[in-house]
């Protein structure tokens, strides 16, 4: 009974890792009217975020129209994220068997970190960004 419980935890947890590191790490792209940048989609919900303790209290037409695209950004990519990764989790299930599924979603997820340190995102703006690595991105939210 708890070899089949161990077996399904596992294969929780590696469909977890996968999406947590899709958020992460995958570049996705970013649309306002076009396309804006590459940025992983933990990018876009601190975008979000930041945007929401601007427009919120000053309640203008252009921060909830903003607002409402970056939640769509939110919905679709995030849910298409994690169809992926559930599907991602079972295919790996299927051919390595739960604990080595969860083992292969760890090695993704390290995978998705190295590559995060090479220039493989745009940064969103109105002319053609040069790339950039995970870092670059997230000095470019201080800003």
């Amino acid at each position: 009974m708890s070899s089949d419980r161990g077996r399904v935890v596992d294969e929780i947890y590696a469909r977890r890792l996968l999406f947590a590191a899709a958020v992460l790490f995958v570049p996705t792209p970013f649309f306002m009217i076009v396309v804006g940048g590459l940025v992983p989609l933990a990018w876009t919900l601190l975008f979000f975020l930041r945007g929401a303790i601007v427009a919120i209290p000053k309640g203008t037409a252009e921060g909830f129209f903003t607002l409402g695209i970056l939640s769509a950004h939110l919905f679709v990519i995030g849910g298409a994220l994690y169809a992926l990764s559930a599907l991602l989790g079972r295919v790996l299930r299927w051919g390595l068997g739960p604990r080595g599924a969860l083992i292969a979603a760890g090695v993704f997820a390290i995978g998705g970190a190295v590559a995060s340190w090479f220039d493989i995102y745009r940064i969103p703006g109105h002319n053609s960004a040069p790339p950039a690595s995970l870092l670059r991105l997230l000095s470019e939210l201080s800003k």
